[in-house]
């Protein structure tokens, strides 16, 4: 199935290399975010993609925004990948300030509202009445139910130059949502409905994962080569079969969230993401002597279109940092 929102050609003064930044925010007991960040060196070209939100007595996704963005006030696409309240504490704040008449706004087509949390519904119900502290929402709702290709595809084109970004959906899977809505209100997960995003930019493969687990996982269709993967379901055993979906080399990047209470990420499946690839990262690192309870890993690629090769660069902000597993040599 094909749905296409939005198809352009986009002509710019230059685009020998284009600029794409991640940023995956996560704290300490639970809560995860991403933000995307795509832009030409002059910036004549801007596009980011927003994906859930958390906060504690501060949210450190709204300024994240307010320090990169400045006076930007609309981001392209925001996506609520599901209703479990790790991934969308004040979310509303961040619709009711940066949605415009061009965002398109994702969400999962959840029909149980008994299913969810307090939380859940106002967040669910806002959207639905598009309107957030009697603030009226702009921009377009898209309700994901299915995968979808290209609910984004624009090329950007110079002279004969050209680059493409598309933004496509990869969950979740009715077979799967279906029952879920004639099950009883404690069999239902909320990760069924989980929104996994694949974005592209030229040869450059993102895969944000949200919470997806092994059922959907299974369903999926093979990805082939992946750069860059917001790991599933916070590294736990129900999202492994992600090793069957993909293809990673030494450079790709991993980066992982917590959910305490389930103590994730789990180890051992960031040991076998690190036996595929140097570079894992997580959110909050354990046993640390600093006094942050949040961690930001930044990951940013460099595209050169006169070169194949990807140029990336990794920084762990606050607690975060990059996993290294225990090697155990026997004597």
């Amino acid at each position: 199935m094909m749905v296409c929102l939005n198809m352009n050609n986009f002509f710019v003064n230059d685009i020998d290399k284009i600029l794409v930044d991640i940023y995956v925010i996560g704290y300490e007991s639970q809560g995860e975010s991403i933000y995307i960040r795509i832009k030409t060196l002059d910036n004549q070209y801007v596009k980011d993609i927003l994906i859930d939100c958390y906060a504690t007595q501060y949210n450190k996704t709204l300024e994240l925004l307010e320090n990169l963005k400045g006076n930007e006030n609309q981001i392209d696409y925001i996506c609520v990948s599901h209703y479990h309240d790790d991934h969308i504490k004040e979310i509303d704040k961040i619709i009711n300030k940066y949605s415009k008449k061009n965002t398109t706004i994702l969400i999962p087509d959840v029909d149980r509202e008994d299913s969810l949390t307090e939380m859940a519904k106002n967040v669910r119900n806002c959207i639905a009445d598009r309107r957030i502290n009697g603030r009226k929402i702009w921009g377009h709702i898209k309700k994901i139910s299915e995968p979808q290709q290209n609910i984004f595809f624009e090329e950007l084109e110079y002279n004969d130059k050209k680059i493409s970004i598309e933004i496509s959906a990869i969950s979740p899977y009715s077979d799967i949502t279906i029952v879920n809505s004639k099950r009883s209100i404690e069999d239902i997960n909320q990760n069924d409905y989980a929104i996994a995003l694949v974005i592209k930019i030229g040869q450059l493969k993102i895969l944000c994962t949200s919470d997806i687990m092994n059922n959907t996982i299974r369903l999926l269709n093979n990805q082939g080569n992946v750069h860059y993967i917001k790991i599933p379901h916070h590294a736990s055993i129900d999202s492994n079969k992600i090793f069957e979906k993909v293809k990673m080399s030494s450079n790709t990047i991993c980066v992982s969230t917590n959910y305490k209470t389930s103590d994730l990420p789990n180890e051992e499946i960031l040991k076998l993401y690190k036996e595929k690839t140097n570079d894992v990262y997580v959110t909050h690192k354990e046993n640390s002597d600093n006094n942050y309870d949040y961690g930001i890993v930044h990951t940013r690629y460099v595209l050169e279109l006169n070169k194949k090769e990807i140029k990336y660069s990794t920084e762990c902000l606050k607690n975060s940092e990059k996993y290294e597993r225990e090697e155990i040599w026997n004597v």
